[in-house]
């Protein structure tokens, strides 16, 4: 399809107060969900992988409305919706930073000493990073002392907007249009934005099937777990999961195993048709998880002392692949996907090259497409401003590593993440990428630990690579995509202001932390002690052997399977698994046979090709519905039961 097919609007007035209404009314919820049970289980998206939750709740809502008024959403309306519904409950701005202001008060960043310094966390921190213990306990953003904080991240921000959507849509050109990549879950949403404008009465009944089965499991599984733990105290888990970890490093040290009794790992695998993905995740998972970390437990080698002295056969799964991914595989990892990113650019060059021509003939929007000249300045205009924000703030740091990092890093992390996602339908970022220009750069400071600098282009958020696939969705459904953007501003904007006001309130309700809002008084000073953690033992965490074994591998796969095709290996798939627990990679390749070998024959090719991803799309809903609810009924408890007297 090209950029010249008629394409239909998206933002009307209707679309934009529903945004609004769910920026006021339903985004303060979530912002609760996450400072109570840790997570944002509305906007967060299930497995990582699929839309939020948040999305089939509001929508499935509103085109029902829309409906019984007899003038129902159209499909154009319902994509704005859907992408955009994420980022409209998304006001955790301001939340940011308030850990900011935390991270100076909290007793953690009073008692951790800094070696290269001497000094304390505490003495550390920077003025545009954290204010005075006196704003913090003021509990409000009034305090003039918040003012430049503030003001900081909001500017980077801006400048990150205008990189990410300029190099967004400069990467959709080539890989949507002129490259044409499949976009395997692409489908998904589409299927989903199709299904929730009503044009198949069927995929409304399977959306509805899929729904109420995993309602009834998320309940059992998620929802009344975490009522009893949020609402009430009890000491309840989600019974999602079965460790066997410490069973297992009983017999044999060093491997991660588990058993997931979630539903999306399994029912995700449904994407596939055939194999080779699926096989080539588990064996990327078993590498490292498995047969890694027996290997690394026992080589005797210097880059590997750090977790054989950590290692302990008690471990949890999640403790185990935490010190794991730490002191071993976070180094091999990023070696890895800098090998293949740059074998992928030079492989898939001439792509690029075709797509810049093709965009230098177009003038402004007559093709419907931006010019060059515009993307351009959106995408070096914005890393610019970073650049000049940066030696503003960290006069010291190294001005040729702003430049690298802001500029070239994040095109090639763009690239990379949005090729996964068109070519196998699942993104991965380079890990660490901040740590790796503190690396590179040599700067050590507490101040640029500090920093907002941050590597966008990946993941599923309002960045580069989800633009890329927006444009792969809005080409399907006939959606004019520009409409998507000025929405995008317009949400981005409106949540900022939400997010001031929404905080506000909380702390005027009780401290944040305090035990209203549970799990921050939990996660917050780890995070701190995690942050303070990587800022101390640099040095020992990233290692350049490692990274230079992964590089080296991922390169060599990457040039060999362009010349040589090996059965069921594909090197994306298996770099993916790299991120993968096992227990992850297992779910996936039992959802797999299940789905390909016994549903597809039992309903019928037909059913398989036409409404698998409505299923998939309604167990999605079915878990969200559950989350809402327990997050109401979480909220309402604790507005009931708390008083200030307390304190």
């Amino acid at each position: 399809m090209s950029t010249t097919e008629k394409k239909y609007k998206g933002l009307t007035l209707r679309v934009f107060l529903i945004l609004l209404y769910t920026i006021l009314f339903v985004a303060p919820l979530d912002l609760f969900l996450n400072l109570n049970l840790g997570a944002s289980y509305l906007t967060g998206g299930i497995f990582g992988m699929i839309a939020p939750p948040s999305i089939f709740i509001l929508l499935i809502t509103f085109t029902e409305i829309a409906k019984f008024y007899n003038n129902p959403l159209t499909t154009q309306e319902v994509f704005i919706l859907y992408n955009l519904l994420g980022a409209s409950m998304s006001i955790q701005f301001f939340l940011g930073f308030w850990y900011q202001g935390y991270f100076r008060a909290s007793p953690v960043s009073n008692v951790l000493i800094d070696p290269r310094t001497g000094k304390t966390i505490h003495e550390l921190l920077p003025f545009w990073y954290s204010p005075p213990i006196s704003a913090f306990i003021a509990r409000t953003f009034l305090d003039p002392s918040w003012f430049l904080i503030i003001g900081v991240a909001t500017a980077y921000f801006i400048c990150y907007v205008m990189l990410e959507i300029g190099l967004g849509l400069l990467l959709s050109y080539s890989f949507v249009y002129e490259e044409k990549l499949p976009f395997p879950t692409a489908p998904i949403d589409a299927n989903a934005i199709e299904t929730l404008a009503g044009r198949d009465p069927n995929n409304v009944v399977i959306f509805s099937i899929a729904a109420a089965i995993s309602i009834v499991w998320s309940i059992i599984t998620f929802g009344t777990p975490s009522v009893l733990g949020g609402a009430f105290g009890v000491r309840v888990g989600a019974a999602t999961f079965f460790d066997l970890t410490p069973f297992l490093n009983r017999y044999i040290q060093g491997p991660v195993m588990a058993v997931t009794f979630e539903l999306f790992p399994y029912l995700f695998a449904w994407i596939w048709e055939e194999p080779t993905p699926i096989i080539s995740i588990l064996i990327g998972s078993y590498a490292i998880y498995f047969f890694g970390n027996i290997l690394a437990l026992r080589l005797p080698f210097d880059f590997l002392r750090d977790f054989q002295h950590d290692y302990r056969p008690g471990m949890t799964v999640d403790l185990l692949m935490s010190r794991s991914y730490i002191w071993v595989w976070a180094s091999f990892i990023l070696g890895a996907a800098l090998g293949l990113a740059i074998v992928n650019i030079i492989r898939f060059n001439k792509y690029l090259l075709r797509s810049l021509k093709s965009l230098i003939r177009v003038r402004g929007t007559q093709e419907g497409y931006p010019s060059l000249y515009l993307l351009l300045l959106l995408w070096l205009g914005g890393g610019i401003g970073v650049i000049i924000l940066t030696y503003m703030l960290i006069p010291n740091f190294p001005v040729w590593t702003s430049l690298l990092f802001t500029l070239v890093v994040p095109f090639v992390n763009a690239s990379l993440n949005a090729r996964l996602r068109g070519e196998i339908g699942l993104g991965m970022s380079i890990p660490y990428l901040k740590e790796s220009m503190i690396l590179v750069s040599g700067y050590r400071s507490a101040d640029i630990f500090l920093s907002h600098i941050y590597y966008w282009g990946w993941g599923m958020g309002n960045n580069a690579a989800s633009y890329v696939y927006v444009t792969k969705v809005a080409d399907i459904t006939r959606t004019n995509l520009f409409d998507y953007f000025k929405g995008l501003l317009i949400v981005l904007l409106i949540t900022w202001v939400a997010s001031f006001i929404a905080v506000s309130l909380f702390l005027k309700v009780a401290p944040i932390p305090s035990e209203v809002f549970t799990m921050s008084t939990k996660l917050w000073p780890e995070q701190i002690i995690e942050q303070t953690f990587s800022m101390i033992n640099f040095d020992r965490i990233y290692k350049p052997p490692l990274i230079a074994l992964g590089f080296i591998i991922f390169t060599i796969l990457s040039v060999l399977t362009i010349f040589v095709k090996i059965p069921f290996f594909n090197v994306s798939s298996l770099l993916l698994g790299l991120t993968i627990p096992p227990y992850y990679a297992n779910a996936m390749l039992v959802g797999f046979i299940v789905g390909n070998y016994a549903i597809r024959k039992w309903l019928g090719e037909n059913w398989w090709k036409k409404y698998r991803f409505t299923f998939l799309a309604g167990a999605v809903a079915g878990f969200g519905i559950v989350a809402g609810i327990a997050g109401a009924i979480i909220l309402i408890s604790k507005v009931l039961w708390y008083t200030q007297a307390v304190y």
